[in-house]
């Protein structure tokens, strides 16, 4: 059971101009996050299940690779258990909307399902701005306005990509294969086996873009996890 907080925005997707909403739960049982807010963004009129089956999570995932087919996926989230619990609330009226106040003092973990980057700039920039810190990632860091920068990571899949993305003043997260070291400019996360397991997400922070203290941090690499566990090496 998702404990309910509430609706922070409801709109059009930016890429297909798709109806999207954005909510905020409490709680979680996610041991390498810890205690974060979540923010889900999905489509607001099907299920995310559904949205995935027919192609329509663009609106939310933009041209992330790993939505798949519609079939076959490699994200990592599981899109019948906790997004579609949500979207089941959302639809039963289970959420009222709440003022972006609410998530003052907060810790908050952007895009739990969804690319923050579809969110509007300013609620993105006015949340972080009364938050005690963050995490947030978008695999569309080459469509962004480069202000962006300033609050998520580009998520990268290749050292090719993260390449590019810190060319363009983006830190980067990537996922790498097991077995494969960091590159130069990369940290393991500090929350995952190979980071040593010594933090959680909502201690450490280093997400958070070039914001909050991470403007000179190095960027950060995991092992593959999920559906991504078994990937090669890629460049």
């Amino acid at each position: 059971m998702i404990p309910p907080r509430g609706i922070l925005w409801e709109g059009k997707s930016p890429v297909d101009g798709g109806p999207i909403v954005a909510i905020a739960t409490d709680g979680t049982k996610n041991r390498k996050t810890g205690d974060m807010v979540q923010v889900w963004i999905m489509r607001s009129d099907l299920r995310p299940d559904a949205a995935a089956r027919l192609g329509l999570d663009a609106s939310v995932c933009g041209d992330c690779r790993h939505r798949g087919d519609g079939v076959k996926r490699s994200c990592y989230v599981t899109l019948v258990q906790a997004p579609l619990s949500i979207f089941r609330t959302f639809t039963a009226g289970g959420y009222s909307h709440v003022p972006l106040s609410a998530l003052r003092g907060e810790r908050i973990r952007w895009g739990a399902y969804g690319d923050p980057g579809m969110l509007p700039f300013p609620l993105v920039a006015e949340v972080c701005a009364g938050a005690r810190g963050w995490t947030g990632y978008t695999h569309q860091w080459r469509n962004l306005p480069s202000y962006w920068a300033r609050y998520l990571m580009a998520s990268a899949d290749t050292t090719r990509e993260q390449t590019e993305a810190r060319a363009a003043g983006w830190r980067t997260f990537r996922v790498r294969p097991h077995g494969s070291n960091e590159t130069r400019d990369e940290i393991s996360c500090p929350a995952t086996p190979e980071g040593g397991g010594r933090s959680q997400c909502e201690r450490c922070l280093l997400c958070s873009g070039t914001g909050l203290h991470a403007r000179n941090a190095p960027s950060i690499s995991v092992y593959g996890h999920g559906p991504l566990a078994g990937t090669r090496a890629s460049v």
